[in-house]
């Protein structure tokens, strides 16, 4: 997964962001890994039933965060919910896939995350990282919100 920044320089980094996530989501699905999260989820005998079902029902979106030498990646399954007021926010289920410490990647293997799935998603948020250091300053990789 590369991003190349000239290809997106007509377009606003809103509208960049989305297309990157929809993309990875795509991926995602194509790859069988959210079948795999929604598995793990279900067999893990940690995940409540409200757990399984953000996960089966969400749309995937691949974050992270960097401290030092230690990186940590995940997807949340984001589900829109309407609030008491009728207005609609989004309920995430975060699952931590791995993280890479020191150069040495550990997936998040109790919870059934293999060395591929860590690699897959690691990519998806170098991705991610390079479009927020090339075209949208304004992405919040750990939250996976465009600011303008």
């Amino acid at each position: 997964m590369s991003v190349e920044s000239n290809e997106f320089e007509s377009q606003a980094p809103r509208a960049v962001v989305f297309a990157m996530q929809k993309r990875h989501r795509e991926t995602l699905e194509s790859d069988g890994f959210t079948r795999r999260a929604f598995m793990n989820a279900a067999t893990d005998g940690l995940s409540t039933l409200d757990d399984v079902q953000a996960i089966q029902d969400g749309q995937p979106v691949v974050l992270g965060t960097e401290h030092k030498e230690t990186k940590m990646v995940y997807v949340a399954f984001q589900n829109p919910v309407i609030g008491p007021s009728g207005e609609t926010k989004i309920r995430s289920k975060i699952v931590i896939i791995g993280s890479r410490v020191d150069g040495i990647a550990m997936p998040n293997s109790p919870k059934g995350y293999e060395m591929s799935d860590f690699e897959l998603v690691e990519a998806m948020y170098d991705e991610a990282k390079k479009l927020q250091e090339t075209v949208a300053p304004g992405y919040n990789i750990e939250q996976g919100i465009v600011r303008e």
